[in-house]
């Protein structure tokens, strides 16, 4: 027993050396990470952009709180990508934990802030209400901002003690079931539920605006067929005609 826990034991220190060599000799960042960390970078700057074209508007400032939550999903993202080379393995555990949560936490905020403009072109194009969006303003801050971490922060930091709650991924850490309740805490979950929601105001107003549009057409096609007709050269010509009478009868 003695000389098969020996054996044991150095079999798996050479496993465990091979494995470290291999590791060691990886490349800093592969083809599809470098792909990734471009792609990331460049919507990154186009977000920044926008904040500040939007965040300077006087109206339209829900879509402003969007980009400012694509900002905060995609820092986490180029971080890791071109600090680890977007392979997270090589990432201490306090990053990944960090970066899975952040990236969870602004997803929902995100998804929360589509659903609200939604709400909001819901209630324009549908009630005809246009003031409501600067009152309720703060609410909708507070909604993007403390949601998020109330669901996404913390209670997968309370639960995600389990093994393999938080764990690196293909190119970023993410929180993992069984350990984690997906449906509960995750963006996914989340954003499928929100999503629910912002399909149903926008199909509305989609129905609304199709409508409209369709009834505009009908009045442009009855106009185009008045005037391929020519009756309206007739009709001014009997006008004209009338008004020479007029001026005759009137010398």
């Amino acid at each position: 027993m003695g000389a098969g826990s020996l054996y044991d034991s150095f079999s798996n220190l050479i496993i465990y050396k091979r494995d470290s060599l291999s590791y060691d000799q990886d490349p800093y960042i592969t083809g599809g990470g470098l792909a990734y960390g471009i792609l990331c970078t460049f919507s990154l700057f186009l977000m920044i952009t926008l904040s500040i074209i939007y965040g300077r508007l006087e109206y339209n400032r829900i879509f402003a709180y969007f980009c400012i939550s694509m900002v905060a999903l995609y820092i986490p993202h180029v971080l890791g990508a071109w600090i680890f080379g977007a392979n997270l393995r090589r990432a201490p555990s306090t990053f990944c934990w960090i970066q899975a949560l952040w990236i969870n936490a602004s997803g929902i905020a995100s998804g929360v802030s589509v659903l609200i403009y939604s709400y909001e072109l819901y209630r324009r194009i549908v009630w005809h209400l246009t003031d409501g969006e600067w009152k309720r303003r703060k609410y909708y801050i507070a909604i993007c901002i403390v949601f998020p971490l109330l669901v996404g922060v913390i209670p997968p930091f309370l639960i995600a003690e389990r093994p393999d709650g938080i764990a690196p991924g293909p190119f970023f850490c993410m929180l993992y079931e069984p350990s984690i309740p997906m449906a509960l805490v995750s963006v996914e979950g989340w954003n499928t539920l929100t999503s629910l929601f912002g399909i149903y105001f926008s199909s509305i107003v989609i129905f609304i605006v199709f409508g409209t549009s369709i009834e505009a057409c009908k009045a442009y096609w009855r106009l185009l067929k008045v005037l391929l007709s020519f009756r309206w050269v007739k009709r001014l010509s009997t006008r004209k005609d009338s008004f020479g009478d007029w001026e005759r009868e009137n010398e």
